[in-house]
């Protein structure tokens, strides 16, 4: 295995164990993927899921923030990275009040969505197209 896939194939191994929804794995997969290849791109050269600190979780917040990632986006990451620190015994990283959302400044990101209503031009757009397709709504 290349020393650039160790990091990602440890915290696949954690988020196997960790188990939970398909969904909920797939998401904490996704995560894991992306934390790998923040630590390679930044630099930082752990190999396992057992050398993660505080630097590193600041150094990925700070990366996804930087690509624009919204705070609700942030905050469900930093509970799967959470989940991993507390499953190696690292309880005290994970739960350290200087590595809160708070802290970390991705704190209360809206729930609300920002999609909005289509217009009635869209809605008819939508509408003559589907009939065109022979699906009338």
């Amino acid at each position: 295995m290349s020393k650039k896939t160790e990091l990602q194939a440890d915290l696949q191994r954690i988020n196997y164990l960790l188990g939970r929804a398909h969904l909920t794995q797939e998401d904490r997969s996704r995560t894991f993927r992306t934390f790998a290849r923040v630590m390679r791109e930044t630099g930082f050269g752990i190999h396992s899921a057992a050398q993660i600190g505080g630097k590193h979780v600041q150094a990925f917040v700070r990366h996804r923030q930087e690509s624009g990632i919204g705070r609700r986006t942030m905050a469900k990451q930093m509970g799967h990275l959470r989940a991993v620190l507390r499953h190696i015994g690292k309880q005290g990283l994970a739960d350290n009040p200087a590595y809160s959302n708070q802290a970390l400044g991705i704190a209360q990101g809206s729930r609300k969505g920002t999609k909005e209503a289509l217009s009635d031009a869209e809605i008819r757009a939508f509408q003559e197209y589907m009939e065109r397709l022979g699906r009338p709504c």
